[in-house]
């Protein structure tokens, strides 16, 4: 099913964004270089959210009698998990016909990158093309491949912003040489994201590849970094976005009452 949420959206004057986190000495998806944020821009804006399908850490814990953490790190799909993706591309290719071209962005998490490989109609010509690099959010550098396929040009963003909340070892990420040997159509994209982009605390690290958990990550800095996706959202020149990312993000970005289920898509004017 497809849900219509309305809400209007904050407009946040000028701002610079410091090398850490306004309010914390975390290393995060917030860090990145002074930048002065884009001016704002005004209209609604069309929202498709969507979550990653199913993964292996969501096939566990279903399997197990309580909610406990199986220590699966920044997992892939499962095979449900992939035909959960693949049937969002018929519905995501009516959308781009309806409304024109969209902006892609999705979170570097292995689930999310495979969901939005398997959902996305131009995923064909994704990352042949040379991407222009742009100051994302925070001033974080982000890759943009310029492809088309029948239905117009399509821009893609890998944004650890939308990344999930870090409080179990799914929410780990892997390095960003990793994920381009595993996803070699995301290698420019991928390439100027730092190579540590996920959450960790200083001299407490988090590392998918040692399988290792030493924090969490605070609610506040959850909380601050939805505000900080949002700023840069209500900023964004295009009026057509689709988002690829995970269910307790989108509970807080959306503040909806339930969340959504794997696979699941809706619609939202920003």
């Amino acid at each position: 099913m497809l849900y219509r949420i309305t809400f209007s959206r904050a407009s946040p004057g000028p701002s610079l964004v410091l090398t850490q986190c306004v309010q914390c000495r975390y290393a995060c998806p917030c860090r990145a270089l002074r930048v002065a944020a884009p001016a704002a821009t005004s209209g609604a804006v069309h929202l498709i959210i969507i979550r990653h399908g199913e993964s292996e850490f969501n096939r566990a814990v279903e399997e197990g009698q309580s909610f406990k953490d199986p220590m699966i790190f920044d997992p892939p799909l499962t095979s449900r998990g992939r035909d959960q993706a693949r049937a969002l591309r018929e519905r995501l290719r009516g959308e781009l016909a309806c409304h024109g071209d969209a902006l892609w962005v999705v979170s570097p998490l292995r689930r999310a990158i495979e969901t939005f490989l398997l959902a996305c109609p131009l995923v064909g010509s994704v990352g042949d093309a040379t991407p222009d690099v742009v100051a994302g959010p925070s001033g974080l550098a982000c890759a943009r491949s310029r492809s088309s396929e029948g239905l117009g040009n399509a821009a893609v963003e890998l944004q650890p912003l939308i990344s999930e909340f870090c409080v179990t070892a799914g929410d780990v990420g892997s390095s960003t040489s990793q994920l381009a040997s595993e996803f070699p159509q995301m290698a420019r994209q991928l390439a100027v994201l730092p190579e540590t982009w996920w959450f960790q605390e200083p001299r407490r690290p988090n590392c998918a590849a040692a399988k290792t958990m030493n924090c969490t990550e605070p609610r506040a800095h959850q909380k601050q970094r939805v505000g900080e996706f949002a700023r840069w959202l209500s900023r964004r020149p295009e009026r057509f976005i689709i988002l690829v990312g995970h269910c307790s993000f989108w509970k807080e970005f959306s503040k909806s009452n339930d969340r959504m289920r794997n696979g699941e898509m809706r619609s939202m004017r920003w």
